[in-house]
C-alpha cells in the first residue's frame, strides 16, 4: 500500500512564500484522485458530510466554474484560485515551488504547483494539483459519493483520514482518531463586573467552577456553578453586599479550533440579602456572550424576579473574566 510519509517543498527564487495555513473545523479528510490531485477537506463533523453538505456543494460548484477559471491561469507558471462559494473569486499567480512525495519506492516529483482555496465560515477545502484545469474532466462527483458511503460511524473524537480515488474506485489508505478525553478541563475562574439594576449602579465580584467539554478537538460546552457578590450603597449611604448562587451553561459558537465565541444562559438565586435593592425570594435570569472572540469580556442582559415574583425588572452587566 502506498503510504504518504512526507511532503518536501523546495522553494525556488527570492519570492515571498507564505505557507498556507489549513483551517481545522473538527475533522480532516484528504483524498488523492488518480494520483494527480490532492483535495483536503475540513468539516465540523464528518458524519454530516453528504451530498447536501455545504462542503460537497462548494466543491461541485467550483468544478462547474473551472472552464471559466482556467482560461485566466498562466499555463507556464503556478496559479492560485480563492473562492468563497458565493460572490468572490480571485485568480492570481501562485508560489514557485516543487513538491516531492517520499514513498517506500523513493522520491517522486508530484508536479503539484496549482492551488485552489475554497471556503467560508462553515466550509473549507484546499486543492493542490499539477494543473487545475484537469479537474473539469475528473469524476469528482462519483468519487465523493462513494467516499460518503464508506465513511465510518461518527465519533466524538477528531477524525483524520486519507483516501484515494483511482479510476472511480475509492479506498481508505489510513485514518486516525484523536485520543483526547471528552472532558477537556475543570475550570476555575474569578471575575469582576459592573452593572445597572433598578437605576442603581452596582459592582460585583464572581467566582466560578465548571467543566469544559470538547467536541472534535474544539472547546464546545461549559456547564458551571458560580457565585457573585453584588455591592451597592442604599439611600442612607449604607454599604450592602448581596450574594447570589448561580447555575449556568455556555456553548462556543465558533466551529474552528481558534478563539472561542461563547454564548450562555444563567439562572441565580439570592441566598444572602442586605439593603433594599432586592426583595424576598429574588431570582435572576441572564444571557451572556463575549464582546470580543477569545477575550474574557462579557455583556449580560438580565431579568430579576423579586418580592416573591410580584416584581420584575431588567438589568445590564458588563464583566471581565466571568
Amino acid at each position: 500500500m502506498r503510504k504518504l510519509c512526507l511532503i518536501l517543498m523546495i522553494v525556488l527564487g527570492m519570492s515571498n512564500v507564505q505557507a498556507q495555513k489549513f483551517i481545522g473545523l473538527g475533522d480532516t479528510i484528504v483524498v488523492y484522485i488518480d494520483n494527480r490531485v490532492e483535495i483536503k477537506l475540513s468539516v465540523a463533523d464528518y458524519s454530516s458530510f453528504s451530498e447536501d453538505h455545504g462542503t460537497y456543494k462548494l466543491l461541485m460548484d467550483f468544478q462547474n466554474l473551472l472552464p471559466e477559471i482556467t482560461g485566466r491561469l498562466d499555463p507556464e507558471s503556478p496559479g492560485k484560485v480563492t473562492y468563497n462559494g458565493e460572490d468572490k473569486l480571485v485568480v492570481e499567480k501562485g508560489d514557485v515551488a516543487y513538491q516531492f512525495l517520499l514513498t517506500e519506492e523513493g522520491i517522486s516529483d508530484t508536479g503539484f504547483r496549482d492551488i485552489a482555496i475554497l471556503g467560508n465560515e462553515n466550509n473549507y477545502v484546499v486543492i493542490t494539483t499539477t494543473d487545475l484545469s484537469i479537474l473539469s474532466d475528473m469524476q469528482l462527483q462519483k468519487c465523493f459519493k462513494d467516499l460518503i458511503s464508506i465513511l465510518p460511524e461518527s465519533k466524538n473524537n477528531s477524525y483524520k483520514a486519507i483516501y484515494e480515488c483511482n479510476n472511480g474506485v475509492v479506498r481508505l489508505l489510513e485514518d486516525e482518531l484523536s485520543t483526547g478525553s471528552s472532558i477537556d478541563a475543570i475550570e476555575l475562574t474569578a471575575g469582576a463586573g459592573a452593572g445597572l439594576i433598578k437605576s442603581t449602579w452596582v459592582a460585583d465580584l464572581s467566582a466560578k467552577v465548571g467543566f469544559l467539554f470538547n467536541k472534535k478537538g474544539v472547546l464546545k460546552y461549559n456547564p458551571y456553578i458560580s457565585t457573585n457578590l453584588v455591592f451597592d450603597y442604599d439611600s442612607e449611604n449604607n454599604f450592602n453586599v448581596n450574594s447570589f448562587l448561580n447555575l449556568g451553561f455556555r456553548w462556543n459558537q465558533n466551529k474552528k479550533n481558534e478563539s472561542p465565541d461563547w454564548l450562555g444562559v444563567e439562572v441565580g438565586y439570592l441566598y444572602k440579602q442586605e439593603g433594599d435593592l432586592f426583595g424576598d425570594n429574588t431570582v435572576k435570569l441572564g444571557l451572556n456572550w463575549s464582546l470580543v472572540k477569545g477575550r474574557s469580556v462579557y455583556v449580560s442582559p438580565q431579568l430579576y424576579f423579586t418580592d416573591n415574583f410580584n416584581s420584575i425588572y431588567p438589568a445590564i452587566r458588563i464583566g471581565i473574566g466571568l
